[in-house]
């Protein structure tokens, strides 16, 4: 579709008497979901470039998207659709995960909406997502939807496995395993000092984390308090197939 029938602008509004903490929160939550939702979209970390300006005498946060290598301009528009179409769904109630909303995309989602419902008591008036002439209201009803989504979460002993594509040290070490069954990444913390090295090592590898694993109810693991890794090894550096028969012939 042409360019100049879409936009490739995403507003954020929050109106009424803005703290600068209310500010820098709403901004940093806003600027996570686009990058997070980009990203998912284009399937690369980075394949979309969010720039940010505030318009003069507002607090209108504007983001524009910008095609970053590999990715085209119909990529980017993909993503704003993607955006929009997961805060309008989220408004209206919906009990399913938009497309490209991950975990991580619907903790910040409710947080906006949470600093919506807020900051009504200290002048916050209203925070809303415009796109192309349209506005969504975020509220109390977003981030009922959030809940409703995540629905009741239970912790159990257990283990992970998938690919380990992520590792940071914000808010405390943790790294991210994308799970084998549904390709969705699940958020790995430890306290062992010692796990971080492995972690590191591990980077890009396939993973079997061990520990206490929180699952939504329909049994998708979300998060885990990892006590043990384990690296599995590289397919060249598995036996040649010829190898596995000979053990098998000498077993039985």
């Amino acid at each position: 579709m042409p360019e100049s029938k879409q936009h490739k602008k995403v507003v954020l509004n929050l109106d009424g008497d803005v703290s600068p903490a209310q500010f820098l929160r709403g901004v940093r939550d806003f600027f996570g979901v686009l990058k997070s939702v980009s990203t998912n979209v284009t399937g690369e970390k980075g394949g979309v470039r969010w720039s940010i300006s505030v318009q003069s005498g507002s607090n209108l946060i504007i983001a524009e998207g910008h095609p970053v290598e590999q990715t085209s301009s119909e990529a980017v528009f993909r993503a704003v659709d993607a955006i929009t179409g997961g805060f309008e769904a989220l408004s209206r109630g919906t009990v399913e995960a938009p497309p490209f909303f991950t975990e991580k995309t619907l903790d910040l989602a409710y947080d906006l909406a949470q600093l919506a419902e807020s900051g009504k008591k200290k002048g916050l008036d209203k925070v809303e997502i415009r796109v192309n002439g349209s506005t969504v209201p975020l509220s109390a009803q977003a981030a009922a939807s959030v809940n409703a989504i995540r629905g009741k979460e239970y912790k159990a002993l257990g283990s992970v496995e998938g690919r380990l594509q992520t590792v940071s040290d914000r808010r405390g070490f943790k790294f991210v395993v994308y799970d084998n069954l549904r390709d969705r990444p699940v958020e790995c913390r430890f306290s062992d000092d010692s796990l971080l090295e492995d972690a590191l090592g591990a980077f890009g590898r396939r993973v079997s984390v061990f520990g206490t694993v929180t699952y939504r109810e329909d049994g998708t693991p979300i998060r885990v308090r990892v006590n043990r890794l384990r690296v599995f090894r590289r397919k060249e550096e598995l036996p040649p197939p010829e190898n596995a028969r000979g053990l098998f012939n000498r077993a039985v």
